[in-house]
């Protein structure tokens, strides 16, 4: 089981480093809950995470690899249950995560 306190904390500061960093806390995020229903971070978070995405997208900010699973019609809806092809990546830190391990 994650630790979403701790997570989210690390989370918050991550996405303060950049737009870019929203795309992996998304990705992570959607999958835990999508796809193993064990969330890794609040609802709150996730939700900011979302609005923040849409609006970096729409900004043309975002230059990340994977900005392609990022839906801005799913962003606005608050979800990431449209992802089916979770990048290898992805999946792997997000286990660690579900696991109990919290990020560096």
């Amino acid at each position: 089981m994650a630790d979403v306190e701790k997570i989210t904390a690390v989370a918050e500061e991550a996405i303060g480093q950049g737009p870019n960093m929203l795309v992996p806390w998304y990705l992570i995020a959607s999958y835990a809950y999508y796809e193993c229903d064990d969330p890794v971070i609040s609802d709150e978070l996730y939700d900011r995470i979302c609005f923040l995405l849409m609006e970096a997208i729409d900004a043309i900010e975002i230059d990340h690899m994977h900005a392609y699973l990022c839906d801005p019609e799913s962003l606005k809806a608050g979800t990431g249950y449209q992802i089916k092809d979770y990048p290898s990546r992805v999946v792997s830190v997000a286990q660690k995560f579900m696991s109990g391990e919290l990020p560096a």
